[in-house]
């Protein structure tokens, strides 16, 4: 599309949703502010001085880039008054600096790219040019309530000595085995709620992972695949998860198989795993089990199982 047609879109008073990829920005630059409200750019050039003409409105930014913006460290961004929600997906090396522009944001999402490691031409002399120097990960404000990352940004420890004291709500994409508890313990210690997403077979650890946190009340597991013939064995890690607190777990299954037979699946698993006397991975607090199957992740649910505990019964609802 020319740039000429991208301005009406830019000044549109009803637009408030817009998203560039692939493209160049380069040489546009608006005259006046945009009332754009939800942003993303995807893999998308000269992408700076476009920001500076969106920021006083802005509610959500998603960069997904592999490189970073010209001028590392910019002072040409302004203050980013309403943004709420940042995804920087990949590569981006100046996430520091959009979290000090931005002082009211209640969700952040870092997955993985080059703020976190220098590659090997560039390194001191006295560090092997074999072990990749780490960054750690700048200071979370205390007013985001939401942190998303992955497994392996975790498994680098690229926290420092921090400690995110404030963070209530942890999401964690691509998660396996339970490794990464010990970092989480240390570096979130007071999260309450938990959010995995996970392949079928890793749902046993997962349900352990949370057990072995002291303070998560709440699981939701996002599971993308279908059931296995097997699950993890996760026998050895029974007796480490004793004091947990764990009293609801979302079970979230984006599934295109027969929809019956994916239900009947999960809630054996349920019956025979979740619930004790069987196995009882789900914990002495466990009081209620939601079992939800959609067609992906961002679709409407298709079919909704739920089970609550009164006394020493589980009682079961439908709902689609």
């Amino acid at each position: 599309m020319d740039q000429e047609y991208l301005e009406p879109l830019f000044h549109s008073k009803s637009l408030h949703t817009l998203l560039f990829r692939h493209c160049s920005l380069r040489g546009m630059v608006p005259h006046t502010p945009s009332r754009i409200r939800h942003l993303e750019l995807s893999l998308v050039e000269d992408m700076e001085p476009f920001l500076g003409h969106c920021c006083a409105n802005l509610e959500t930014l998603r960069v997904i880039c592999q490189q970073a913006l010209q001028v590392p460290g910019s002072t040409r961004l302004q203050l980013f008054p309403k943004l709420r929600n940042l995804v920087f997906t990949r590569s981006m090396s100046q996430l520091d600096t959009f979290i000090s522009l931005a002082p009211h944001l209640e969700y952040l999402e870092f997955l993985e790219g080059d703020a976190f490691y220098v590659p090997p031409a560039i390194l001191p002399i006295h560090v092997p040019p074999a072990i990749p120097a780490i960054h750690v990960l700048p200071a979370i404000p205390a007013g985001i309530k939401y942190f998303n990352t992955s497994q392996k940004m975790i498994e680098r420890d690229g926290f420092g000595t921090r400690h995110f004291l404030h963070l209530h709500h942890l999401h964690v994409k691509h998660a396996s085995d339970g490794s990464i508890t010990p970092i989480i313990q240390r570096v979130f210690p007071n999260i309450t709620s938990l959010e995995l997403d996970v392949a079928c077979r890793f749902r046993n650890s997962a349900l352990l992972l949370a057990r072995a946190l002291p303070n998560v009340t709440r699981l939701k597991l996002n599971i993308w695949d279908t059931c296995p013939s097997y699950d993890c064995d996760t026998s050895q890690h029974i007796a480490e998860t004793l004091g947990d607190r764990l009293s609801s777990l979302y079970v979230n299954v984006s599934s295109m198989i027969c929809q019956k037979d994916c239900m009947e699946s999960y809630a054996y698993w349920i019956f025979h795993t979740v619930f004790p006397p069987t196995v009882g991975l789900g914990g002495p607090h466990l009081q209620e089990v939601d079992l939800v199957l959609s067609s992906g992740s961002d679709s409407i649910p298709s079919v909704w199982w739920c089970w609550k505990r009164v006394e020493k019964e589980w009682l079961f609802r439908q709902y689609w």
